[in-house]
């Protein structure tokens, strides 16, 4: 494929072609992806790639049945192949009386633009120069440091998208990003710690040096780990870590769980389900944004949502098929809300403390780097994860922890949560530095 034009008059064919073999409706898409990565050692080359790769797919509707195949050929002769599977597909399944194509009067006539591009690609060269700042600064950042390495890339994403309802779009980002891994030594025993960065934009990135260095500075504050004993005490979860149990949160929220019965949430629609000034904000439209959209996989435009609003639960998600299911179960009026086939992209706000304020509070307590593995029950929100991380003693960090482990409620936590004001809204999820005052570990 060579040009838009080129994609969407191949797409246009294969509507054609599969509407002549009985297809009620179609959507066809197009994606394909461009990248480039450098990772080196010390200065070093270790590895350079350069992968590309495309791929068509096709959703064919008839009647209240529909079937779907994605291809990785552009030879014509390929292509009917596929839309041929794509409607025996359709045809195996029974009839489903909420599978239907959005009608045109519910799309818009115009999206967002969301300044998801960088026009500047950068080269090998420039890559190279930005993983071997990386991997040099983590190596010089302290004499126990024994391996590091860095790594630079960059990537373009791109969908064309064109439905026989009306919906036609083309969606396309870029990523800059780098990172480096250092591995510190202490009487025979190792460390690992790693900084990262990435963004739309490259002259956004932070410096490849002070990534480095971070990685260094990382790994050599976990040497000489300690055990914990059992008990309960304020836990502090560093801005980021706690995005997986907010995650679990955010995916009981959809409606189609609720309906499975499989969401600790059901029934607590517009309830208290957080500490009362916190609020989980929605904001897929954010320029430059990782993550950003501006439509969801149906064509519905994306839109700034509020999830949870001083600490109310406001919304369920939709897609338009689990809206229908869930009108007719539930006897309710809801539309979708744009979520049909994406990750939603949110942030939570309404902390005033600073990470160091929160910290300097604890007398004693243990400060969660990292979670591994975390467990989740769907239907009652109880989890455990194994936990790393450091010691808080008189407000301050006293030294590294491993081998610890938390579990607990979900709604437990979030009800009694404070949140620090350390947000970066322009990660595709980001959760701030969170504080816990009474806390099982062990």
């Amino acid at each position: 494929m060579k040009t838009p034009t080129d994609i969407f008059n191949r797409l246009e064919d294969i509507h054609k072609t599969a509407k002549a073999k009985g297809a009620d409706g179609v959507v066809a898409s197009y994606t394909s992806t461009q990248s480039r990565e450098v990772s080196v050692s010390r200065d070093e080359i270790e590895r350079v790639e350069q992968p590309e790769d495309s791929a068509f797919s096709v959703v064919v509707y008839l009647g209240q049945k529909t079937g779907s195949v994605s291809i990785g050929s552009a030879r014509p002769e390929i292509i009917e192949q596929c839309i041929d599977q794509a409607i025996f597909n359709a045809k195996m399944q029974p009839d489903d009386p909420y599978i239907m194509m959005l009608d045109p009067s519910e799309l818009p006539q115009s999206y967002a633009q969301l300044d998801s591009v960088d026009p500047v690609a950068p080269d090998m060269d420039a890559l190279l120069g930005r993983a071997t700042t990386a991997s040099m600064a983590a190596m010089d950042g302290h004499k126990k440091i024994v391996l590091a390495e860095g790594k630079a890339g960059w990537s373009n994403d791109a969908r064309y998208i064109l439905s026989s309802n009306g919906f036609s779009a083309v969606e396309e980002s870029t990523v800059h990003y780098v990172q480096a891994n250092a591995v510190a030594l202490e009487n025979g025993a190792q460390q690992v710690s790693y900084g990262h960065d990435a963004q739309i934009y490259a002259e956004d990135l932070k410096a490849a040096d002070a990534i480095g260095l971070k990685a260094a500075k990382g790994a050599i504050a976990r040497l000489s780990p300690r055990k914990i004993a059992a008990q309960t005490v304020p836990v502090v979860f560093k801005h980021g870590v706690a995005s997986g149990l907010i995650g679990h949160f955010v995916k009981a929220m959809y409606g189609t769980s609720v309906l499975r019965r499989e969401s600790f949430l059901a029934g607590k629609l517009d309830q208290q389900v957080f500490a009362p000034n916190l609020s989980i904000i929605e904001d897929p439209l954010l320029p430059r944004g990782l993550g950003s959209y501006a439509f969801d996989g149906e064509g519905i435009a994306a839109q700034k949502h509020n999830f949870v609003e001083d600490g109310v639960l406001k919304m369920w998600l939709f897609g338009s098929y689990g809206a229908r299911k869930f009108n007719d179960e539930m006897g309710t009026n809801y539309k979708s809300t744009g979520h049909a086939n994406v990750r939603p992209y949110y942030y939570m706000e309404g902390g005033t403390k600073t990470p160091k304020e929160m910290i300097a509070e604890v007398q004693n307590g243990f400060y969660i780097t990292s979670l591994m593995n975390l467990k989740v029950n769907p239907f009652d929100g109880s989890f455990t994860s194994p936990a790393s991380g450091f010691w808080i003693e008189n407000g301050e960090i006293a030294y590294p922890v491993e081998g610890a482990s938390i579990g607990g409620n979900l709604l437990d936590v979030f009800n009694n949560v404070e949140a620090a004001n350390n947000v970066n809204r322009r990660k595709h999820v980001h959760i701030p530095t969170l504080r816990i005052d009474q806390f099982k570990v062990g």
